[in-house]
């Protein structure tokens, strides 16, 4: 065991510094580490090969387990569990008397990757679990107030941003990952605006709540600039979190302007399972993941003579995707995407004025319960049971959003438009029990189409051979039986 005991990064491999691509790291139990960049284990300009080893508590500013800069290590049979990276720091407060103008400061937002942070990196991880990860919450804004004879200005400080990539976070980085599960791991919270409170005896005053700050996208994997391929792998349990709520505004004077202007909710993080740009998922299943709720608007009150106002703040919108959120390209192939859902939009504030009262619109909800992307290509793969929180969507838009598509040979519940696909009950084993073979009788079996498979890029079968179609399905057997091929991760 090698425990930091909280005073710096545990394990570090600096290549400046004599560490080689041949370092190995077999067999350790890394703790208790913390640092700026990288709790556990710290890579930089090294490549080493980092086995059967488990982080477990360790956390950073960025990348809870392990950071790597400029670095490609092969990561097998290793554990990632309970790993986070710190929340961010509230903003200060500003309370003034006598005082015209009073500016709270803005929450500061927290780290990415709660698990692993990839900046410029090429890793690969094979056999490994990443379990219970997570990144922090974004800051809080601070509360204003302060009061004056002739003029008012308040303003509370705004939430921050939560990090993003519960377990993993990718920064124009390349990220393979073979066979890896992925469980349980989540963004953390949008930090809540600041409180505006502010009276005069006479004239103006304006008050205005700081906005909430939006939650971490990616509550497995989430991609900036960045490339993920993934094969044979589970994303199960993932979430994002919840957008923070918009500051409350208040104002008072003996009369003329007066205006208070409750703060917007953050918005929710995108992406329950994986968030991001050009994404390669194959042989796997996404289930039972899902995005969090947009924060509420604040409230705003209005007292007062003269010209009273008061506006609340919106709700912030529902995460997007619950499964997968794609904001350029994804390709999956022969995967079993269920289960999986997006939250609510956060309810708009509340309005009181003796004239003018505006309540705040509530949020949008979360769109594209299985897949959101703008260009997605999805083959011999079964979506099924997901959900989203609008009222508005389809069955079919429930499963996948996008509208330049390319599904063939896929099972999709409620919507069979393109060639081969169909709409039928894939009857899973046990979807209570997050069992999703395929059992007897499913409609799923022999309809696939072998000539769409992909090649084996990642190796899967560990023979050298990637250009031959994908051998081995979830459970390691062959993905084909007798030139036939099931839809989904699974071959019965």
């Amino acid at each position: 065991i090698l425990d930091g005991d909280g005073g710096g990064t545990v394990v570090v491999c600096d290549g400046t510094l004599g560490c080689t691509d041949e370092a190995i790291i077999d067999g350790f139990t890394i703790t208790g580490g913390a640092g700026t960049r990288g709790g556990g284990m710290y890579n930089r300009g090294a490549s080493p090969t980092v086995r059967q080893c488990r982080f477990v508590l360790n956390h950073a500013a960025n990348g809870g387990g392990m950071y790597n800069d400029t670095s490609f290590p092969m990561v097998a049979s290793c554990t990632f569990e309970g790993n986070y990276t710190d929340d961010g720091a509230d903003g200060a407060s500003m309370h003034l008397s006598w005082d015209h103008l009073a500016w709270a400061e803005n929450g500061s937002p927290a780290g990415h990757g709660g698990g692993m942070y990839n900046a410029s990196s090429s890793p690969v991880l094979e056999d490994c679990i990443f379990s219970g990860n997570h990144t922090g919450s974004g800051g809080s804004g601070g509360d204003a107030s302060t009061n004056d004879d002739f003029f008012v200005d308040v303003h509370g400080g705004n939430g921050a941003a939560a990090g993003s990539g519960g377990a993993v976070y990718n920064n124009v980085s390349v990220l393979i990952a073979k066979r890896t599960v992925f469980t349980d791991n989540h963004t953390g919270d949008g930090g809540d605006g600041g409180e505006a409170m502010g009276s005069v005896r006479d004239m103006d005053v304006r008050t205005y709540g700081g906005a909430g700050g939006g939650s971490g996208a990616g509550g497995a994997i989430s991609s900036a600039g960045s490339t993920l391929v993934a094969v044979g792998c589970v994303f199960s349990g993932n979430r994002t979190g919840n957008g923070g709520a918009g500051g409350l505004a208040l104002a008072s004077a003996g009369m003329d302007m007066i205006e208070s202007h409750g703060g917007s909710g953050g918005a929710a993080g995108a992406g329950g399972a994986i968030a991001g740009a050009s994404s390669t998922v194959t042989g796997s299943v996404i289930e039972g993941n899902g995005t969090g709720s947009g924060g509420s608007g604040g409230d705003a009150n209005s007292m007062g003579m003269g010209m009273v106002w008061a506006f609340a703040g919106a709700g912030g919108p529902g995460g997007a995707g619950g499964g997968v959120h794609d904001a350029a390209s994804v390709a999956i192939a022969v995967c079993t995407i269920a289960g999986n859902g997006t939250g609510d939009g956060g309810a708009g504030g509340d309005a009181t004025s003796p004239e003018i009262a505006e309540d705040g619109l509530a949020g949008a909800a979360g769109i594209g319960g299985g897949v959101l992307s703008t260009n997605a290509t999805v083959s011999n793969s079964i979506l099924w049971g997901n959900s989203t929180a609008s009222a508005a969507d389809t069955p079919a838009e429930e499963q996948i959003r996008d509208a330049t598509a390319t599904v063939t040979y896929c099972d999709v519940e409620g919507g069979a438009a393109y060639v081969g696909d169909i709409d039928s009950d894939p009857l899973f084993v046990s979807t209570a029990l997050g069992d999703l073979r395929l059992s007897e009788g499913s409609p799923c079996i022999d309809t696939g189409n072998g000539a769409l498979l992909p090649v084996d890029e990642a190796d899967l079968d560990g023979d050298l051979d990637v250009i031959e179609p994908l051998p081995l399905d979830l459970d390691g057997r062959d993905r084909m039986l007798g030139g036939l091929l099931d839809m989904g991760a699974y071959q019965r």
